[in-house]
């Protein structure tokens, strides 16, 4: 197959449960290609070209499971598995060149990841996971380069700790009552400090 853009294929198929086999070995975009879709199992496609998986399986309300795919290429996984309540897991996918994983598993069944992220070249980090009240555990991120991050972990209820190193944080306190020299004390012991903070005043 020559098919490189398989974005919206099985859209709104609400009573798919099954789908073929097809040869995706050049397919770059899968951006919505289940979305909105009836399936429980997500087949095992080649990935290996593919660049864009944003919104793939977005509003799949059946989806319980997902291949690992091969995600060496992939630069967005933008909503990829957003409001997916009956998925159990997230794959140990390889994110290496993921630069957006904003909204990623935002109100997601899954209960734990089964391996890392890579989240090294991440730039958004905004509602990653928020509202997936059934999330347990997540591993570790490195989100040195991420210039959005709001509300990434928020309503996740089940999560007892969140390890993310590198985060930057910028505060403006121009109008506060406390000195610069009070407010970054006030933010290194507060256990802030993993990041870096940038206090304008």
């Amino acid at each position: 197959s020559n098919v490189t853009n398989f974005s919206g294929t099985f859209y709104g198929t609400t009573n798919l449960q099954s789908v073929p086999l097809w040869d995706t070995s050049k397919g770059t975009n899968m951006n919505r290609m289940f979305q909105l879709s009836g399936i429980v199992s997500a087949p095992s496609y080649n990935t290996a070209n593919v660049t864009d998986m944003s919104l793939m399986f977005y509003q799949a309300s059946s989806l319980r499971t997902v291949p690992t795919y091969n995600t060496a290429k992939v630069t967005t996984m933008n909503a990829m598995l957003q409001t997916t309540p009956s998925l159990i897991s997230v794959p140990a996918f390889n994110t290496g060149n993921v630069t957006d994983f904003s909204a990623f598993l935002n109100s997601s069944g899954a209960q734990y990841f089964e391996g890392n992220l890579n989240t090294n070249k991440a730039l958004s980090f905004s509602n990653f996971c928020s509202s997936s009240k059934n999330l347990v555990n997540i591993p570790a991120f490195n989100l040195s380069n991420v210039t959005a991050a709001g509300t990434g972990f928020s309503s996740a209820k089940q999560l007892s700790s969140v390890n993310c190193t590198g985060l930057k944080v910028s505060t403006d306190y121009s109008n506060g009552l406390l000195g610069k020299s009070a407010l970054e004390t006030i933010m290194t012991n507060s256990g802030t400090g993993n990041g870096t903070q940038t206090i304008f005043y």
